[in-house]
């Protein structure tokens, strides 16, 4: 069972290092809003899908090779593909 999770506001890195243990494989994780910060940080696991919002990027100025930028369509999407989502 996949999980989407949710990142809405920035974190320390050890609060995503934190968070990380509980990606399991096939999860995707999607930075939001305040959430796009947490793009800055290079030190993701690289085992896991990372998204961002593009518009919350821009707003924040922010670009992060690590993640894929989409839009809101896409979020709708992942959260169908996923069979639960967690907003951290």
């Amino acid at each position: 069972m996949t999980t989407l999770h949710i990142i809405n506001s920035a974190k320390t890195i050890p609060e995503l290092t934190t968070l990380s243990r509980y990606f399991v494989k096939g999860d995707s994780v999607i930075f939001i809003q305040d959430g796009c910060y947490n793009l800055l940080h290079h030190t993701l696991p690289q085992s896991f899908s990372y998204y961002g919002i593009k518009d919350d990027s821009a707003a924040r100025n922010i670009v992060c090779p690590a993640a894929k930028l989409i839009d809101y369509e896409h979020f709708i999407d992942l959260t169908l593909a996923h069979a639960k989502t967690i907003s951290w």
